[in-house]
């Protein structure tokens, strides 16, 4: 059972629960036109993957400026509460956020078209489902395509390595503020970014892959911009070190060829733009 078959089967339950079915044909991102509800999972838990600035993430709301919309940020422990209830607030909320886990499988009681940011440990996203970690890919495969589903990985806590997946799975982390307005925007705009990456100025590592982000053709703006290009680096290193000094720079490409260095503040990275005749 997957997709729309999952949404189908959840709302078969909540209709034994009194709760009416609702149409598939609604696909409106919030109940309220410039109100966007948000409802963060508080996880209690002695395993882990508790996030540790939840309260900070719930203030933000309030000075947040993403686009015209209002945001209203809740937490919850969705666990401590009774299903009846728990599917009362999933059909009030617009867009629900948790840590990687059992507690993502509550977006599937929310109406068709809103969004289920799940946060994924650095790390963690490399697994693709080899064993014994088959399950990562399932709530995507559940909430897609009734849901919007987005997957925001969170910055590498080291400087010289990459965690492993096992000390990756029930890690406590932290959200960045910006990954996570960058993230409710994304939904709003209702663009095609499935996978944000958040990367924190001092842990920005140097991971080279072959091919681009997408074409720039600005040098484009380091405080609220999310592309652009500079023209006087001459060497990989040196745009690297343009990269650390503007504050939206996540990921660089540099041609050789066309002295290019070109900056993006998200990347799909397995959807990367190669020419075999770019130098």
């Amino acid at each position: 059972v997957a997709h729309q078959q999952s949404w189908h089967g959840v709302m078969a339950l909540d209709h034994l629960l009194g709760f009416p079915i609702p149409s598939l044909l609604d696909k409106a991102i919030s109940a309220r036109s410039g109100v966007l509800n948000v409802l963060i999972a508080r996880r209690n838990s002695w395993h882990g993957r508790v996030l540790l600035n939840l309260d900070q993430l719930v203030g933000s709301c309030a000075s947040s400026n993403a686009s015209t919309w209002r945001l209203r940020c809740t937490a919850r422990s969705l666990g401590e509460m009774p299903l009846v209830q728990v599917v009362r607030l999933m059909r009030r909320t617009d867009v629900f956020v948790s840590m990687h886990g059992a507690d993502l499988i509550n977006g599937m009681h929310m109406l068709p078209g809103r969004a289920v940011l799940e946060i994924v440990n650095h790390g963690l996203h490399l697994a693709n489902d080899q064993p014994p970690w088959y399950f990562l890919n399932c709530f995507w495969m559940h909430f897609t395509p009734t849901f919007v589903h987005k997957r925001l990985i969170l910055p590498n806590p080291f400087q010289n390595r990459v965690p492993s997946v096992s000390e990756a799975w029930n890690r406590d982390s932290e959200l960045p503020l910006d990954l996570f307005h960058d993230a409710l925007k994304s939904v709003i705009l209702r663009d095609d970014r499935n996978q944000l990456l958040g990367v924190p100025k001092h842990n920005l590592t140097r991971i080279e892959y072959i091919g681009y982000c997408a074409v720039t053709s600005t040098e484009g703006d380091c405080q609220h911009g999310n592309s652009g290009y500079w023209s006087k680096p001459r060497a990989m290193d040196e745009c690297v070190s343009a990269c650390r000094a503007c504050d939206r720079c996540n990921f660089v490409s540099f041609s050789f060829a066309h002295k290019d260095c070109s900056w993006y503040h998200n990347c799909s990275l397995d959807k990367l733009v190669v020419y075999d005749n770019e130098g």
